[in-house]
């Protein structure tokens, strides 16, 4: 056939089908509007069956979901144990949106579980099939929104629970509050504390991570780095070591966190101690004995906010305090740098870097007298900048029993053997404990130390029935200063700060309570712009 044969019969085709098409509008525009009507109907009936029976697929995926019993005994409670998670992170993020939106939660909770870990994609299928059985009925929200998480998974798992005889196991699962990345295969360890509250633990980090780097990285940068609070482990993995100290029945460590109900970052102190657990949980509640009144004018007392605790072994308690994290160096970092100007050609400049950390020190105990505080274990780590944290042993001098078993002792008042204190040792504890500071700021050892001079030790002796310390000094020692310090001459500035630092740990309590605070300041103040 010739090119021209083929066009033709092209022509042909195209004209044959432009008349059925005609002819089939013709005929259409011949049926009845009724017939018309039960043709819409009867698509929107199919449509209809076709999403009933997609929803009545998905229904049926969710009952085998709750009573698979094609699942071992063992895997079955690994899933337990994922759904517990899971309930346990909906209900944290239901209750701390205010009006209790159950969507917003769920949406919260998918952003939690994405790229979380190796086990997301299987901790998303979860969740969907929980939320669809907690929306399903008016009954199930009820369950959901007035129990527990272990109860809500009893309430929809129950069939499988029976089957497996899990029950001891459930049991167990409701003390569980703190969830290792081992058990649940999530990014980071959770806890939850006694307001049942939950935290996502970030002691241990990666950078590579989004989900990580969206938390940590800002902080990572700015803070953990630059003051040596994070070491790298391999690649972008870091542990983050805020603070560290342990003997042979306490260790301390500190910490990050982040509150999965408000996605703030928090600090927490983690105690693993021997015999008990009463100083995580002095400290924990040494709020409760301090008046709002008090707090309000007083932002910069830190007090823990959440706490939780476990035995762990015979003798031995684990404990978690959290506190809200403050991002300012400690007073000793700032003692410890500004060593590097102790020396002749940088003295000037140690003076009055000394006389900015002090000036903190004279603040705080100014604020603490006039709320009439005592804060048994003052001491520049535990302030950080203006803010005072470890408030394990605040309490009031109205108090008539005054606890000193939390103390340092290089920086406390050796009065601890005493049942009772007098009016003027509660009114001068807290000086007692300036002095030590001021006293470590310049001499760089604690009093007590046997290497310093001997013009700078204090009397040794036995307290109250005590073991003989060395802690106070007599009057006649109040003067008698070295002329040189590490091969550099006493100034004015120094020579009174230690002269005033042994007059506030004078034995003769009396002596202490005479000193005017603000006037040594403004002192010392104008000494410090001299050598």
């Amino acid at each position: 056939m010739t090119k021209i044969d083929q066009n033709a019969s092209n022509q042909i085709q195209l004209s044959a089908a432009q008349n059925r098409n005609s002819t089939q509008d013709s005929q259409l525009q011949h049926i009845e509007p009724q017939t018309k009507g039960k043709s819409i109907l009867a698509k929107v009936s199919n449509r209809f069956q076709s999403m009933k029976r997609h929803t009545s697929q998905q229904d049926k995926a969710t009952a085998a979901f709750f009573e698979n019993k094609s699942i071992s005994t063992a895997g079955t409670r690994q899933k337990l144990i994922q759904c517990f998670t899971i309930l346990s992170l909906l209900q944290a993020f239901y209750q701390n949106n205010g009006e209790h939106n159950l969507q917003e939660a769920i949406n919260s909770l998918h952003d939690f579980l994405k790229d979380n870990g190796q086990q997301a994609e299987t901790y998303s299928e979860f969740a969907k099939h929980l939320e669809a059985e907690i929306t399903r009925t008016d009954e199930n929200q009820a369950v959901f929104s007035s129990n527990t998480p272990t109860d809500t998974l009893q309430h929809f798992f129950a069939k499988t629970i029976e089957a497996h005889h899990l029950q001891t196991f459930i049991n167990d699962l409701k003390k569980m509050t703190y969830l290792s990345r081992k058990t649940t295969g999530l990014d980071h360890s959770l806890i939850q504390t006694q307001d049942n509250n939950w935290y996502e633990m970030f002691q241990k980090y990666n950078i590579a991570n989004p989900r990580d780097a969206n938390v940590m990285l800002n902080t990572h940068q700015n803070i953990l780095i630059p003051r040596q609070q994070t070491t790298q482990v391999n690649g972008e993995n870091y542990k983050c070591s805020i603070y560290e100290r342990k003997n042979e029945d306490t260790k301390i460590s500190i910490t990050l966190a982040r509150n999965i109900s408000d996605q703030q970052l928090t600090a927490v102190k983690k105690r693993l101690e021997y015999y008990d657990d009463s100083e995580g949980r002095t400290e924990a509640n040494c709020s409760k004995n301090i008046s709002d009144g008090i707090k309000e004018r007083n932002p910069n007392l830190i007090f823990t906010k959440d706490y939780t605790t476990k035995k762990i072994k015979s003798g031995w308690y684990k404990s978690y305090n959290f506190i809200p994290y403050i991002a300012e160096p400690s007073l000793h970092d700032e003692i410890n740098l500004n060593r590097l100007n102790y020396t002749p050609a940088l003295f000037l400049n140690f003076q009055q870097r000394n006389f900015n950390t002090l000036k903190k020190f004279f603040e705080a105990v100014i604020q603490l007298e006039k709320e009439q505080l005592i804060v048994t274990d003052l001491k520049p780590d535990n302030m950080l900048g203006n803010n005072l944290i470890d408030l394990a042993g605040i309490t009031s001098t109205k108090n008539p029993n005054v606890s000193l078993k939390y103390k340092t002792d290089i920086f406390t008042m050796p009065v601890v053997y005493k049942s009772h204190l007098s009016e003027t040792e509660k009114s001068t504890y807290n000086r007692y404990s300036l002095g030590a500071m001021i006293f470590l700021s310049i001499v760089i050892r604690p009093p007590s130390d046997p290497k310093n001079p001997k013009e700078l030790q204090p009397i040794k002796t036995s307290y109250f029935g005590g073991r003989p310390e060395s802690k106070f000094y007599l009057q006649s020692q109040i003067n008698d200063i070295p002329t040189h310090l590490y091969g550099v001459q006493m100034t004015p500035y120094t020579k009174h700060a230690i002269a005033l630092a042994k007059t506030l740990m004078s034995k003769n309590r009396d002596i202490a309570a005479q000193v005017n605070l603000h006037q040594e300041l403004d002192t010392l103040k104008s000494l410090s712009n001299n050598t």
